[in-house]
């Protein structure tokens, strides 16, 4: 009997659902952003493929990159998320400062990288950054 009641209240746990756990991020200031990032680039989204997670920018402006990035190069950056879509075509042509991560050599952009509007005003961290950039391609 005691057996039996072990059982049932083990399968009755196995049954009860799990809370879902959403992908949680917190927004860190500019600069503490720019010293864990990959690439830090205004870029200009050029191609979308929505099937496989993929987009292509057009870097604009480099402010902070561990890898050899030009100006005017196009790259392709993997979407990676657990809770929103890419965007959408319509997108195409949009312009923005972002904070890409590396991932087994790839750039990735992902719901918590932080993003700012290419058009506002420009943190002094990333103008010094950028500074330090240009210094090191003389």
């Amino acid at each position: 009997m005691t057996l039996r009641w072990l059982l049932l209240a083990s399968l009755a746990l196995l049954l009860v659902p799990v809370p879902a756990k959403a992908c949680t991020c917190t927004n860190p200031r500019p600069w503490a952003a720019l010293e864990a990032a990959a690439l830090v680039a205004e870029v200009t989204l050029v191609e979308v493929r929505e099937d496989e997670q993929q987009l292509r920018y057009r870097v604009e402006r480099v402010f902070s990159s561990r890898a050899p990035i030009r100006e005017g190069q196009e790259v392709w950056v993997r979407h990676q998320t657990c809770n929103s879509l890419p965007p959408s075509a319509d997108a195409v042509g949009a312009r923005s400062i972002v904070f890409f991560d590396g991932y087994l050599g790839q750039l990735v952009e992902d719901y918590c990288s932080l993003r700012l509007s290419a058009w506002s005003r420009i943190p002094g961290s990333l103008l010094a950054a950028r500074r330090r950039w240009l210094a090191e391609r003389r």
